[in-house]
């Protein structure tokens, strides 16, 4: 699990031990942006909002396709977190979540693009692509 600002933590596919970890640093909502059976064997979006519940914690679902993050996303990303002092945000890799929060962090003038990326890039995670929509993002 990466701290990319006090109140956002990113992470690969979480497991219970990660929802655990969670409780313990008073994260208030996990956000899911892997879409359900994108791998066998990972845990389904029902099954991780389960854990939450049992510990306490808020569960939103947002999944996304890797390269596919659009404007519409970054603004249900907003929507639905708002109101969480801390979230944690997983998916496969972690990128997906960390270009979301990223992204979200640019439309409302907290970050500019370059400092995003690199906060990003900081925590070993490519954007790619991602970097178009940051720029777009950004108030001017």
């Amino acid at each position: 699990m990466d701290q990319l600002a006090k109140y956002f933590f990113c992470a690969p596919q979480i497991s219970l031990t990660d929802i655990q970890a969670a409780k313990a640093l008073d994260i208030d909502a996990v956000v899911c942006q892997r879409p359900d059976f994108e791998e066998p064997n990972q845990p389904t979006g029902e099954e991780v909002k389960q854990w939450c519940q049992d510990a306490g914690m808020a569960f939103v679902f947002l999944p996304v396709i890797p390269g596919q993050i659009t404007v519409k996303d970054v603004k249900q990303f907003d929507e639905l977190t708002r109101g969480y002092q801390t979230l944690l945000g997983y998916c496969r890799t972690g990128t997906r979540a960390s270009i979301l929060w990223a992204a979200n962090e640019v439309a409302h003038g907290n970050l500019t693009a370059d400092e995003a990326q690199q906060i990003i890039a900081d925590s070993g995670r490519d954007i790619g692509a991602a970097i178009n929509l940051l720029k777009n993002l950004e108030k001017k």
